[in-house]
């Protein structure tokens, strides 16, 4: 009996984490209201590469949330701006940037396929 409580636990544990982890939001970090065009921060858009649509655009670098891990030593700068597609991919990628010490300073929130322009991002998940 002892056994399947302690599984029971482990169990529980695990899955109160995977919650925490997506759906509570990350205190501190703010969204922003305008493009920030800056040598010292750079702005990562996590979305999938199939919801993303604009031209390449040096000033953003389009890392999925899968390539954080392995990917994070090609991003410039160690100040940060996130674009995200919903409240869940916000969430996991700051947390997953703060894991390899980046400074997440915002993030802008922009529908899937919509273009990202030098103007006032659409909120889609504040």
């Amino acid at each position: 009996m002892k056994i399947y409580a302690f599984a029971f636990l482990v169990l529980l544990a695990i899955a109160l984490r995977m919650i925490y982890k997506r759906y509570v939001p990350v205190y501190g970090i703010k969204k922003l209201d305008k493009m920030l065009l800056s040598e010292e921060i750079t702005l990562i858009d996590v979305r999938e590469y199939n919801e993303v649509y604009y031209t390449k655009d040096a000033s953003v670098l389009h890392m999925p949330i899968p390539y954080l891990g392995r990917n994070y030593r090609d991003i410039p700068t160690k100040q940060v701006a996130i674009i995200a597609s919903d409240r869940i991919s916000r969430n996991v990628s700051i947390r997953e940037l703060r894991k390899y010490g980046f400074q997440v300073i915002g993030f802008y929130c922009v529908a899937e396929r919509e273009v990202m322009t030098k103007r006032v991002a659409t909120s889609t998940c504040s």
